[in-house]
C-alpha cells in the first residue's frame, strides 16, 4: 500500500505541475527536500518511522547525505499541503546535476556527521530556480540556483518583489511667466549733465609794446635803409 500510495501522490503532483513546467522556461520552487529512498519507503530513516509525507520537516540532514543509499537515490522537492491537515507531495524530481548542487548546499548549511559545516540539523527547506527538462520520458527539474531557507524566511524565496513604482513625473507647476523685465532706471541717480560753464574769455591780446618789432616796422626800416643808400 505504501508503494501504491507513493505513486498515487506522485501522479497527482505531476498532474498539477507538469503542464505548468512544460509551459515555463524559468521556474521557482520552495519546499522541503526529500531523498527518493525515504519517499519509496513511505517513512523516514531518521527519525525512524515518521511518515514521509506527513512531517518532512523533522527529516535530518544526516539521513539525507550521510546515509549512502539516501544520498545516491536522488532528491525531490516537496509541495506544501494544499489544505490544513493535508499531506505533502512531490513537486519536482531533480536531475543528476541538480542533485550534486543540492548535496553541496546541504554540506555547507546542514549539520551531520560526515563533513557538514552548517547548523541545520533538520527542517531542511530549500528554494530552487531553474527549468524543467524531459529525461528518459520523465520531467525533471534542472536547478541552476539553490538556497537554504531558514525558518524565518519560509515562503519568501519565490516571491516576486513589488516593483518599485516609477517615480511619478508630476506636471511642472505652471508658474506665471515672468514678463519681460522692464529696464529699470539705474539705482544710482544719474548726475545731471553739468551745466556747461561759459568758456573763459580768451585773453585779449595785449598790444605789442613799443619795443617789440612788428612786421610793419621792419618793413618801414627796410624801405628807409634802401632810400638812404640810393
Amino acid at each position: 500500500m505504501k508503494v501504491s500510495g507513493y505513486y498515487y501522490r506522485m501522479f497527482v503532483s505531476m498532474t498539477l505541475f507538469a503542464g505548468n513546467a512544460r509551459a515555463q522556461d524559468i521556474l521557482c520552487a520552495e519546499g522541503y527536500i526529500m531523498d527518493d529512498l525515504c519517499v519509496q519507503r513511505g517513512t523516514l530513516l531518521d527519525p525512524a518511522g515518521t511518515p514521509t509525507f506527513v512531517n518532512p520537516a523533522v527529516h535530518t540532514v544526516h539521513c539525507l547525505i550521510d546515509v549512502d543509499a539516501c544520498r545516491e537515490s536522488g532528491f525531490h522537492i516537496l509541495q506544501d499541503p494544499t489544505s490544513e491537515g493535508g499531506e505533502y507531495s512531490i513537486a519536482y524530481t531533480f536531475t543528476d546535476d541538480a542533485n550534486a548542487m543540492l548535496i553541496d548546499l546541504m554540506k555547507a548549511e546542514g549539520s551531520c556527521t560526515n563533513g557538514c559545516t552548517g547548523s541545520a540539523v533538520d527542517n531542511f527547506r530549500i528554494g530552487v530556480k531553474g527549468a524543467t527538462q524531459e529525461v528518459e520520458g520523465v520531467i525533471k527539474f534542472e536547478a541552476t540556483e539553490s538556497a537554504y531557507i531558514s525558518a524565518g524566511a519560509i515562503g519568501t524565496y519565490c516571491e516576486v518583489g513589488t516593483p518599485e513604482e516609477s517615480p511619478v513625473t508630476s506636471a511642472p507647476v505652471a508658474t506665471t511667466p515672468v514678463e519681460n523685465p522692464v529696464t529699470s532706471t539705474p539705482a544710482v541717480t544719474p548726475v545731471e549733465n553739468p551745466v556747461a560753464s561759459e568758456p573763459a574769455e580768451s585773453p585779449v591780446a595785449s598790444p605789442v609794446s613799443s619795443g617789440t618789432l612788428t612786421h610793419e616796422r621792419i618793413a618801414a626800416m627796410i624801405f628807409a635803409l634802401v632810400a638812404a643808400v640810393m
